[in-house]
Order: structure tokens, then C-alpha cells, then sequence
């Protein structure tokens, strides 16, 4: 080359060599810079090298020979010869020949093959499997010329285009394939798949008159006027033009539009261009708005470097929702800037005016080059952007911007009586929500450095970046303070979460993390939850995901779903949760709050939703050919509701979701008996609501219950009814109600109905009948109900009564009148007044216990029958009864007026074996007290009990009402028997509960301690599988509330005559101890000490220590023992020491000197070493070990004991020979004792124990040999 020749601004180079160039890819391109001379001109004698393309960038590789040379002036013009021969592909080849713009001589030849395609054709953009040709070429000068192309891709044209011109005019026209090449994707999708072009100019004068047009399947462009393309200018009337497009949406994605037309003039002259013209758009919409039309003015102009746009726009048809929606129907916008010669944008002017929104803006250039630009927009009204908001907003912003720094942007936005419709999200917002924010705005990135939204109750931060294009990334900050309430949910305390928003405008992905302290949902509240939301389009379709992890009562909690939203609905899928003992898996789809499809296989086991039992099964929902098609399959098995038990439910539904058939077969207990209940029937849809028409027979107890004829329930729309005709036994029963909106009418009546279908143990019949009908907050109606020979079952028949109940509901008041009677004289009246809340809107009946109630009461005869149809079941009262009074005051805080009395009457408790004879009550109602002028009975074993006084009914009145007992038998059943004496007081405490208290001293209790198992068996636990139905009860253990029933408050005291016997215990004790609580749930405190007493382990008496104490409490697993019993033998002192629990006592077992457990055992039962031992005493030794360590084994000993009779029993084998001996205390304080065996023979031995410390023991023997001896203890501990 020639260095030189650079000093003239020009680079000669003689040869260019390469052995090797590589084209990796397509370049990426950057903004065009200013045109301007190149800075040098290029003269290359020749050029020589290898060229190896990558699919990259010719989309198939290429291997070429290319050579040629190459000249271009630094004003412009070039010309040059090329030659490309393909290495891969004989005959392959590229020709070109070009000489432009170094003078008025125009020439190109254009020539290019491949046979079977290859990188020449992939390289632009065209399939490099098909065969490739083009020509093109170009003659003439600048004043008169000539040219061609014709460009070939398999069957494909790609470009098809000729022109001629000379000094008087010229023509062009041609053909482009725009779906041929890659490189003409972007205008494929805007215009269209081929478009066709003519242009055609005559000589006017200076100028030529040119026709333009382009048409294509989304484009149609017509341009008219006089025009000297070589110059690059335009007459001064310029370029008439009009462009059409049929789908705007296809050119520019947002905002979505349709049709777009615009009319102008394009000028252009020497130093820029012009466009002025209207522009008229059709079916504009964004987020939800969308306008009918814009029109308006526009102009566009290009001068010294700046690029300035102006517009003014009105609109017509606005309608929708969302942000935008506040632009109304019609808004006017104006529109004034300026793309600067660095490349910086000033918008000068911006106005929007709507009748509910005005947005003002302005910017400037400064004194030292920066920009600047302020405003401020005021929404009247956000009430259009969606249904339910309100208020107002208010948002100011101002941007600035110095030479080649980015803008930088503050927004301030508040809100003004701000409502959202959404009642928890404006909750966290509240009336005055505010926005700030703080961007910047430098090649083509948004970067917000601090974004925070404060609400009444909840904070939101951001900061990230938009861009480049539509790219987002951002990260999330929230708190908010609770409850938080959705639907049935409730999350208390405070939350705080993290979260990013990430991916484009187009397609976001938004992932939030919450932690929450709780969550109540219902049944099942939730603690230290984690919550996972990511809303992102999934491969499958799905919006996102969704997952949970919490902490509950009933262990962990989890769920995770993927979800989808769908038109009126959400979509779940791969739904899996496992919380409260539930469990679900499948899919679900939700449309308007229910599920119009579904998969889900369910398994509900003890936990939050069920006490005990189960409910196993599937659930399917499917659109099929003839309609949404359902299948349900579920059991449930030992499921207890309340006193309600269900011991197997199988419910069965296969078909068309508009008519469901199903079958039910279910089985169970209830208070009235065992039940049974099989039917079939179908579910209907229509719209919202859902209609069950049910045929079922079964049994409750000992009666037969069915349906005369098709049970009908409608539920789920705004009312819900129902209509039941049922034989129940003899009787009939019919129901009909219809609740719902704002009227609610309910009928139901009774006829011949057995009083056991609803009660077992009583028999008799009942006809009755309700009726109940109301509108909004007023509900009126009446029942009527008469009772015939009811009675206890196994009862007699003249015990049996009558009785007749009428009632109204007026004015929220329900006025009651019952009678009854039967042949034995007894007669019993009743009318009372009491208040309600009622109302059919919500429909609810119920007993306000705050508002006066009035009545009066009569009744007289036996009580017994009154007693069995109303009292406790538990307990029996009979007795003559005269009473009369009224009723007054409050039912929380009653006033009765009035007498009563009890004669002969009689009390037994079946739970406590208390027992009263001979009872005998007097009492006045004296309007807030009940005075009792004689109250006693007796317990038929000696003891008595007798009282007298006043019981308030005055919340924290003082009552005067007391009880004497005089050695009563308070308790007699199995488990115990107690005598006491003593004094109690009954009163009414201020919180209106009736308070029982005093103090009672225990005269005697004798407690058993023994078990249903024989004596050292062990009691083990025991698992029970496949246990037949029969054999439980099948009621669920009645619920207590803490705190009913009649308050305790009663101090227990004995000195000593608390017997405890059994297991093997012989102990007398003193009690010193509290009740309180109440009836319902009683709680005991305090301490039993020892008196005396022996405990037999394995056949031996220990002496019980009298400073032994047990610690009192209501649990077993409370009640601590301390207990020592002690056995002294002339080798060795042995103890026994009990500690622990009631529930679960320790034994240890020591000596004096201290020796193993079994050498202790030994000498105690034997008197011998271990060692030493029988079989048989070593079988009794294993024995006690077994008992000591596990509270029982195979005890052949104390088997043999017990089949006998005795209190002990023992073997023992030594010099004289074997020797059995066996005794029994005759009472507590006398033991006798046989003894066999021996050479000496049989003798009888009796111990009389005179004081703890002291005996008197006589022993007669077979051989005439008798002895006396006193036995005295002594403890020098």
C-alpha cells in the first residue's frame, strides 16, 4: 500500500490479502449517526481472501473465494468489481459490478446463483434450502436510464421490480414478497405479506409531478405534487398525501387501535421537511378504556437538527374501566415538542382536559442547556375507574435534565376521600392515601430509586427499572397493621412481606412473600404463616402459583396450587393441601364462586373439621358432549356431630350436572336411639340455585321414618326452601319453609307422632303444629302442640298425662299457655310472657333473656310424671306437689311471687347414689327471693338433712338459706360411701349464678380402691380393630361450659374414719380439703394425711408412716402421693415408698442395711437369701418383683389368695418341713390366722392390735401348747 498518498487524505492500497475472514453474526446496530464526507477516500487496486460465514449470519455456513477491487471519493460516489465463488457448491457464485454517483453515469450488474440454495440466499434473509437467483441491473445516467430486478427463491418471488427514466419524466413499479425474507419480518406483521409500489413523474417546469402509491394488505399510501427528487426538494405547495391503515394495532402494539387515516402535505427544501395534515383514528383501547374516535391536527417538522411534533386531539365514545377510564367520553388533548440536536426531548406544552380530569404541563430549555419540565393533574371524580370507588386525586410531578445527564423525575400523589370499593383495601389505605416517588430517565431505562405508597394502615415501597423497552425490575417492601379480613378469613397482627416484579409490560412476573403472624380461617386458625404469591404465565398456561406453610393446634399446614385467571372465574390446578387433618388433590375451576369443573380426591380425618372419624372420596366435573357431567363418591365412618354420631355414610352421584342423580345410605346414633337412613334422588341446577328431590325411608330408635312422597330442598339462590312429607311410625310429619331475601314462611306440623321417635325412654303420642311467616325485621306467627298419654316408658298407664301447649308470636313477644293433667290428680298450668329477637330478615328466633317477662304458674298432684318428661334423666323426683306463683322481672335476673311445696316426696341420684326420703318442702316466693319456711329428708340409713331460711335472687344479694346435715349419706355407689355433717348456705353471687357455700365434716367414707382385674394381673392397653358397631355407645361425652352450673364453695374436713381398701391397701386417713368450681365441673384442692394403716405386698403388711400425705387435686395425674409403709423382720427393715401421681404412681422399695431388690423381697417373704429359695418361693419372689416394677404379673400366690378369700397367704420351707399359713382380719383391728404344717402340726393364731404400737396376740396349738404375748412397736427413728 501507499503510505503517503494518506497525507491527501486518501488510502491506495495495491493488494489486500487474507487467508481467512470470519463472519460470526448479524451486527447489532446502533442509532444512525449524522451524515456527513467520509474522512477519507479508498482506492484498492485488488482484493483477495477466503470468506466463512456462520449460520449466524447466513442461517446455513458458507465457504466462498472472493476477489475483486473497490474506489470511493470522499464526496461521494464508488465504484468496484466483486466475484464470490462458493468452495462448498460448484457453480455457486455471486457477480457484481457497480459504478454510483462519481458523476452522472449510473451502472450496477447485479448477478447471483445457487443451485439448491445455500449462504448467499441466507444471508438475506431467505431459506437457504431453495434454489437462489437474482439479477439486477441499471444503466444510464442520472438525466436517462434503465433498470431491472427479478429476485428468485424456489417458487417464491421475493422482489420483482423495473423503471425507466429520461429528461421529460420516468416510471417505476414493482413487487415485494415481505414474507420471503427474515429481514422483512418486522414489516411483514405491520403491512402485510407482499405490497406493490409505482411511482410515476412528468416534467412541470422546474420540478417533476410525481404520483406515489403503495399498496398492501394494511397499508395504502397515495402522494400527489411537483417534486425534483436529485435535489432532494419539494415545490413550496409540496407533496399532497394520504395514508391508510386498516389495523393500527399491527404497526405500534399500545395503545390497541384500529382503523387510522391521515391527510397532509410533506414539504422538503434544503435545510429540513415539513408534514402537516389531520389525522383521524378509530376504536383506540388501553387498560380497559377505549375511545370511539381521535381526530385532530398534527404537524411534524425537521429543521437545523431538531425534530419539533405538535397536536391537537379530540376524541368521541369514551367508555370502559380501569385507571383511564377517568379520561370521560370525550377529552381534548394538546401537544407541543422537540427532539433537540443532541438527541434530548422538550416537551414545551402538554394539556388534557375532561370534564372529570385536567392534566397542565410545560417545560423549558435553560440559560446553560438543561430542561426542565413540571405539572400537575386533578381528577374530579374516581368513580369511573371501577364499580364502588370514589374520591378524588390529586398528582404534581417536575423532571429536569443538564447536558448528557439523565432526567430526573419526583412525583407527589394524594388521594382525597379515597374509596376503593374494596372494603379491606380501604381499610389499609384509608381516606388519604399518598404516592412519592423519586426516577431517573436515561437510555431508554426508567430507574426509580425510592417509590413509596403510605396508607392509613399499610405501607408499600419500591425500586428498580423499566427498560430497555418494556423490561421490569423491581423489588417490593410492604407492612400493613390487621385484622386483615377476606371472605371467611381473618389475619390478625401485624405483616410484612418482600416481593419482585420482573419480566416486560407485555408478560410480568410479580412474586410476594408475606409473613403473618395468624390467620383465623375459619375452624382452623393458622400461626407463623408464610405466604407465597407468583403471578407469572406458566408453560401451562397458568398465571402463576400460589403456596402456604403455617403453624396450627393441629401441626403444620401447608398448600400450594397453581392458578389461572379465567373470564368470571379462577382456574386451580395442581392443587395439594394438608391442613387441620384434611387433605385435597386435584384441580378446580371457579366460575362466579363455584366450581364448573373439577378433579379432587379428598380425606378428612380428626382435626379442625372433625372430632373423630373420617371422610374419604372424589369428586369429578367435566364438560361433556351432553353437558357438565359430575361424580361423587364419598364415605364417611365414625364422624360425631353434638349427641349425633355417624357410624357409616355413604353418599353416591353419577351423571349431568342439570340433573345429578344420587343415592345416600347412612347409619348412626343419636340421643333418641340408633338411626338409619337410606335414599335416592337428584340434584338439580338452574342458574344459581339447586334443587334436591330426595325419596328415603329409615328408623330413629324404635321408629320406622320415611317419605310419603318426594322430599324437595332448594338452596344456594337468594331463597331457600323446603317441602317434606315424612310417615313418622303411625304418625305424620310435614314441613314446608321458604327463607330467603326479605319475607321468610315457615309450616310445619305433627300428627300422631310417638313421643319415642323422639325421646326412648318416654312413650306417647303428640299432635302439633307451627306456622311462623314474616318480612324484613318483623316475624309473627303460632303453634299449637297436645301431648296424650305421655309417660316413662315401663311406667304405668294412669301415671301417664295429658298435656296442651298453645303459643303466639306478636310484636317480639311470644306468649305461651300449657296445661297438662292426668288421672291421678295431677294438674299443672302455665302462661308466660317472654321477649324475642325475631325477624325474617336474617331469619332468626331467639329468647332475649335482658327484657321483662310476665307469667304465672299452677301446679299440684303427684310430680313424677312431670318430673320424667321434664327433669334430668339422671335423676328420679317423686312426691306431692302444690305450687302457685308469678312470674316477673328478667329471665337473667327472674321475680317470682308465690308458694310452693313438696310432700312425701323422694330424690335419688343415679351418678352419686345420693338418696332422700321422706322430703318435705315449704317454700314462699317472695319477688326476688324464695323464702323456705322447712325443707328436710332423710338418706334411709340414719342420717338426716333439714334447712331453712332465704335464697336471694338479687345479683350479690345476701341470702339467709341454710342446710344442716346430720351424718347424711351424701355419696353411695361403687366407687364410695360417705356420711357428713355439717353446714351449707345458698346464695345468688353477683355474676347471677347460685353459689353453694359451707363447710362439712366427713363422720365416715369408706372409698374402694379395687379393679375389675383379678388380683397381679397387669392391665394392659389395648388397640381395638374392626370392633363391631354394636358394641359402643356411639354418643359423643357431653361438653361442659367452664363455669354453669350452681357455683361451689365448700370446705370438707375430717379428723380421721376416711377408709381406703382394696389392692391391696388397708388405710385410715384425714382429710382437710376444698371444692369449688361448680356442679358441672367441680375442682378439688387440698391434703389427706395418714392415720393408720397397712398395705399387703405380696402376702407381707407394711405399716403405713403417719406423716404420709396425699396432695388433693381434680386430675389423677395431679393428685401427688408421698407415702412410706415400713415392715420390720429380725434380719432387716424393709420400706415401701410411693411417690408420683394418682394417674401414675413410683414404687421403690428399700432396706435397712440397703441390699438388692430381690434379696430384700427375699427376706421378707422367706426369711432367707435368694439364693436359697423354693420353686415355689421363687415363683412368688419373680411375682413380686413383676408387681413392684410394672404394677402386676402372674401372681400364682395371690391367685391363690384371692380364690380363698384370705388376706394372706404364704408358703415356706424349712427344717421342720413345709409350712402353709393363712389369714384374715376379722375386723380392723382383729387378725386370724391358721397355720399348717410342720411337726409341730396345726395351729391358730389371733392378733389383736389394741394401738398402733401395741398387740395382744394368743396362739393355740394342735399338741395342747397355747401362748399368750403382748407385741410392742417401737420407732427410734
Amino acid at each position: 500500500w501507499r503510505p503517503a498518498e494518506l497525507f491527501g487524505r486518501r488510502f491506495h492500497a495495491d493488494d489486500i490479502s487474507a487467508r481467512q475472514v470470519l463472519v460470526l453474526r448479524r451486527p447489532t446496530l446502533t442509532p444512525k449517526g449524522k451524515s456527513s464526507a467520509a474522512p477519507l477516500s479508498v482506492d484498492i487496486d485488488h482484493v483477495a481472501l477466503r470468506l466463512t460465514t456462520r449460520p449466524e449470519f447466513s442461517r446455513q455456513a458458507g465457504d466462498f473465494d472472493m476477489s475483486g477491487d473497490y474506489e470511493s471519493e470522499r464526496s461521494g460516489g464508488q465504484k468496484g468489481n466483486l466475484t464470490v465463488l462458493s468452495r462448498m457448491h460448484a457453480g455457486d457464485h455471486l457477480k457484481l459490478r457497480f459504478d454510483l454517483g462519481r458523476d452522472k453515469t449510473l451502472l450496477l450488474d447485479a448477478q447471483a446463483r445457487e443451485a439448491d440454495g445455500g449462504a448467499l440466499a441466507g444471508a438475506l434473509g431467505l431459506s437457504p434450502d431453495r434454489p437462489f437467483d437474482l439479477n439486477a441491473k441499471a444503466t444510464g445516467t442520472t438525466s436517462q436510464g434503465a433498470f431491472t430486478v427479478l429476485a428468485r427463491s424456489g417458487d417464491a418471488t421475493p422482489l420483482k421490480a423495473g423503471g425507466a427514466w429520461n429528461a421529460q419524466g420516468g416510471s417505476a413499479t414493482g413487487d415485494i414478497d415481505l414474507s420471503a425474507s427474515t429481514l422483512t419480518d418486522r414489516e411483514e406483521k405491520m403491512f402485510g405479506v407482499d405490497a406493490r409500489f409505482s411511482i410515476v413523474g412528468r416534467k412541470a417546469g422546474a420540478f417533476n409531478m410525481l404520483d406515489l402509491k403503495v399498496d398492501a394488505p394494511n397499508l395504502s399510501l397515495v402522494a400527489h405534487g411537483p417534486a425534483d427528487l436529485a435535489k432532494r426538494i419539494t415545490a413550496p405547495a409540496g407533496l399532497t398525501f394520504t395514508a391508510k391503515v386498516a389495523d393500527l394495532s399491527r404497526v405500534t402494539p399500545l395503545p390497541k387501535m384500529g382503523a387510522g387515516v391521515v391527510d397532509g402535505v410533506f414539504r422538503m427544501d434544503g435545510q429540513g421537511f415539513a408534514i402537516d395534515g389531520r389525522a383521524d383514528v378509530r376504536n383506540l383501547s388501553l387498560l380497559g378504556y377505549r375511545l370511539a374516535r381521535v381526530q385532530g391536527p398534527a404537524s411534524l417538522a425537521w429543521k437545523n437538527g431538531e425534530l419539533t411534533i405538535k397536536g391537537d386531539a379530540t376524541t368521541e365514545g369514551g367508555a370502559g374501566e380501569g385507571v383511564l377510564a377517568i379520561l370521560g367520553r370525550s377529552p381534548t388533548a394538546r401537544f407541543e415538542g422537540a427532539r433537540l440536536k443532541d438527541g434530548r426531548f422538550l416537551i414545551r406544552s402538554a394539556k388534557v382536559t375532561a370534564p372529570n380530569l385536567t392534566v397542565v404541563a410545560e417545560g423549558e430549555r435553560g440559560i446553560l442547556g438543561g430542561l426542565s419540565f413540571k405539572g400537575e393533574a386533578k381528577v374530579a371524580s374516581l368513580k369511573p375507574v371501577r364499580a364502588g370507588m370514589a374520591g378524588q386525586a390529586t398528582a404534581k410531578w417536575s423532571a429536569s435534565q443538564a447536558a448528557n445527564r439523565p432526567w430526573m423525575l419526583t412525583v407527589d400523589a394524594r388521594g382525597a376521600n379515597f374509596v376503593s370499593g374494596l372494603s379491606e383495601l380501604d381499610r389499609l389505605l384509608g381516606k388519604a392515601p399518598r404516592l412519592n416517588a423519586r426516577a431517573a430517565w436515561a437510555n431508554d431505562r426508567l430507574s426509580v430509586a425510592d417509590a413509596k405508597l403510605d396508607g392509613a394502615a399499610a405501607s408499600v415501597r419500591a425500586s428498580g427499572v423499566l427498560g430497555p423497552g418494556t423490561a421490569l425490575g423491581f423489588k417490593l417492601d410492604w407492612t400493613a397493621n390487621g385484622p386483615f379480613s377476606a371472605g371467611p378469613v381473618e389475619i390478625a397482627g401485624k405483616a410484612k412481606g418482600t416481593g419482585a416484579v420482573t419480566g416486560t409490560l407485555q408478560a410480568p412476573k410479580a412474586d410476594l412473600i408475606a409473613d403473618f403472624d395468624s390467620i383465623d380461617v375459619p375452624r382452623l386458625p393458622l400461626k407463623d404463616a408464610h405466604v407465597v404469591l407468583s403471578f407469572a404465565k406458566r408453560p401451562d398456561g397458568a398465571d402463576g402459583v400460589a403456596s402456604i406453610e403455617a403453624g396450627s393446634q393441629y401441626g403444620p399446614a401447608r398448600g400450594r396450587t397453581a392458578f389461572n385467571f379465567a373470564t368470571g372465574g379462577l382456574e386451580l390446578t395442581d392443587l395439594d393441601v394438608d391442613a387441620g387433618g384434611a387433605k385435597a388433590k386435584g384441580a378446580v375451576s371457579l366460575r362466579n364462586g363455584r366450581p364448573a369443573t373439577a378433579d379432587l380426591v379428598v380425606a378428612v380425618g380428626p382435626g379442625a373439621f372433625l372430632a373423630q372419624g373420617s371422610v374419604k372420596g372424589t369428586a369429578r366435573i367435566s364438560d361433556g358432549t351432553a353437558g357438565t357431567m359430575a361424580q361423587l363418591d364419598l364415605a364417611a365412618d365414625d364422624v360425631v356431630g353434638g349427641a349425633w354420631k355417624v357410624r357409616h355414610a355413604a353418599i353416591k352421584a353419577n351423571g349431568p350436572m342439570a340433573r345429578l342423580p344420587l343415592t345416600v345410605d347412612a347409619r348412626g346414633e343419636a340421643p333418641s336411639g340408633r338411626w338409619k337412613l337410606n335414599g335416592s334422588g337428584v340434584l338439580s341446577e338452574a342458574g344459581e340455585e339447586y334443587l334436591l328431590t330426595l325419596d328415603a325411608a329409615g328408623t330413629m330408635a324404635r321408629t320406622e321414618i320415611k317419605t310419603r312422597e318426594t322430599a324437595q330442598i332448594r338452596f344456594g339462590g337468594p331463597r331457600n326452601s323446603a317441602r317434606l312429607r315424612l310417615s313418622v311410625g303411625d304418625g305424620q310429619a310435614d314441613l314446608d319453609a321458604d327463607v330467603g331475601g326479605d319475607l321468610a314462611t315457615l309450616r310445619a306440623e305433627l300428627t300422631g307422632v310417638s313421643l319415642t321417635a323422639l325421646n326412648p325412654d318416654v312413650a306417647g303420642k303428640i299432635d302439633a303444629r307451627v306456622a311462623l311467616s314474616g318480612s324484613g325485621p318483623v316475624l309473627t306467627g303460632d303453634f299449637d302442640a297436645n301431648l296424650t298419654g305421655a309417660r316413662e316408658r315401663g311406667s304405668r298407664a294412669d301415671r301417664s298425662l295429658n298435656a296442651q301447649i298453645r303459643g303466639v308470636l306478636r310484636d317480639n313477644l311470644m306468649t305461651i299457655n300449657a296445661t297438662s293433667s292426668n288421672s291421678l290428680g295431677l294438674r299443672a298450668e302455665a302462661d308466660v310472657t317472654l321477649p324475642t329477637e325475631a325477624s325474617a330478615k336474617p331469619f332468626h328466633l331467639a329468647i332475649n333473656r335482658t327484657r321483662p317477662v310476665e307469667g304465672r304458674f299452677v301446679a299440684q298432684g303427684e310430680i313424677k310424671p312431670l318430673w320424667d318428661l321434664l327433669g334430668s334423666s339422671e335423676r328420679s323426683v317423686s312426691g306431692k306437689i302444690d305450687a302457685e306463683g308469678t312470674l316477673a322481672g328478667t329471665l337473667a335476673d327472674p321475680r317470682l311471687t308465690g308458694r310452693a311445696s313438696l310432700e312425701g316426696g323422694r330424690v335419688d341420684d343415679g351418678q352419686t347414689g345420693l338418696s332422700l326420703r321422706d322430703v318435705i318442702v315449704h317454700v314462699a316466693l317472695a319477688d326476688n327471693a324464695i323464702d323456705v319456711s322447712q325443707a328436710s329428708g332423710g338418706d334411709g340409713q340414719g342420717g338426716s338433712v333439714s334447712g331453712s331460711g332465704r335464697i336471694s335472687l338479687a345479683r350479690d344479694g345476701l341470702g339467709s338459706f341454710k342446710l344442716d346435715l346430720k351424718g347424711f349419706r351424701v355419696i353411695d355407689n361403687d366407687l364410695a360411701s360417705a356420711s357428713a355433717t355439717g353446714q351449707t348456705t345458698i346464695n345468688r353471687g353477683a355474676d347471677g349464678k347460685i353459689k353453694l357455700v359451707g363447710a362439712l365434716t366427713i363422720d365416715r367414707a369408706d372409698v374402694s380402691a379395687q379393679t375389675k382385674a383379678p388380683a397381679g394381673v397387669v392391665t394392659m392397653d389395648v388397640i381395638e380393630r374392626n370392633r363391631p358397631d354394636e358394641m359402643d355407645q356411639g354418643i359423643e361425652a357431653r361438653k361442659v361450659t367452664p363455669g354453669s352450673g350452681m357455683a361451689l364453695d365448700v370446705t370438707l374436713k375430717a379428723p380421721r374414719r376416711i377408709f381406703v381398701r382394696g389392692r391391696g391397701l388397708d388405710v385410715e386417713l384425714s382429710l382437710d380439703a376444698h371444692v369449688g368450681g361448680s356442679t358441672n365441673s367441680p375442682t378439688l384442692s387440698g391434703q389427706a394425711r395418714v392415720v393408720r394403716g397397712e398395705y399387703d405386698f405380696a402376702g407381707k403388711r407394711f405399716e403405713f408412716d403417719d406423716d404420709g400425705t396425699v396432695r388433693l387435686a381434680t386430675q389423677l395425674d395431679r393428685v401427688r402421693l408421698d407415702l412410706t409403709a415400713t415392715r420390720e423382720d429380725p434380719a432387716l427393715t424393709a420400706v415401701v415408698r410411693v411417690q408420683g401421681t394418682a394417674a401414675k404412681p413410683e414404687i421403690t422399695l428399700t432396706s435397712k442395711p440397703e441390699l438388692p431388690s430381690d434379696e430384700v423381697l427375699s427376706q421378707v417373704l422367706f426369711g432367707s437369701s435368694a439364693a436359697n429359695l423354693t420353686p415355689i418361693e421363687a415363683a412368688q419372689l419373680a411375682s413380686a418383683l413383676a408387681a413392684l416394677a410394672g404394677g402386676g404379673g402372674f401372681d400364682v400366690i395371690g391367685n391363690l389368695r384371692s380364690l380363698a378369700g384370705l388376706d394372706r397367704l404364704s408358703f415356706a420351707e424349712g427344717a421342720t418341713g413345709m409350712t402353709v399359713s393363712g389369714g384374715k382380719y376379722v375386723t380392723d383391728d382383729v387378725y386370724l390366722e391358721i397355720i399348717g404344717g410342720g411337726r409341730e402340726g396345726p395351729a391358730a393364731q389371733v392378733e389383736w392390735r389394741v394401738r398402733k404400737a401395741l398387740s395382744l396376740v394368743s396362739k393355740i396349738g394342735s399338741q395342747g401348747a397355747t401362748q399368750l404375748s403382748v407385741r410392742w412397736r417401737k420407732d427410734y427413728n
